[in-house]
């Protein structure tokens, strides 16, 4: 299994990729909702942290495509965003979104948020 960090931002991708994968995931990137979808669709992740604004497809429509795949509905999603309103945050949660960060985030920021919805790098046995 493996952590997908879509962000149409290169900074953004680069940070998330080198957090998550301190943490001891395998991860793949994705620029836009597109090309996230595309990814999903032959193999799903265990967790995805998503950008909402991205061009084309926005991060609340890729989620609605995502839950369309088999056994998409099963994936953790933690929105990271620019959008700190509470609005936008009840109107992720409801989308199915299970964490939100607001950017700049820390790499607590992401631990936290990873902990206390239980994703957790699987081991390989051996």
């Amino acid at each position: 299994m493996y952590c997908l960090i879509v962000d149409d931002d290169e900074d953004c991708l680069f940070i998330g990729q080198k957090i998550v994968g301190e943490m001891g995931f395998s991860t793949r990137i994705a620029r836009s909702g597109e090309e996230a979808l595309e990814i999903c669709m032959r193999k799903l992740p265990q967790a995805i942290l998503l950008d909402w604004s991205l061009p084309g497809m926005d991060g609340l429509t890729f989620l609605e495509k995502l839950k369309r795949l088999n056994d998409g509905y099963k994936v953790t999603i933690v929105m990271s965003t620019g959008h700190s309103e509470e609005k936008k945050v009840k109107e992720a949660l409801a989308s199915g979104v299970k964490g939100y960060l607001v950017k700049p985030f820390t790499k607590e920021d992401i631990a936290r948020q990873f902990a206390y919805l239980r994703v957790k790098p699987e081991r390989l046995a051996f």
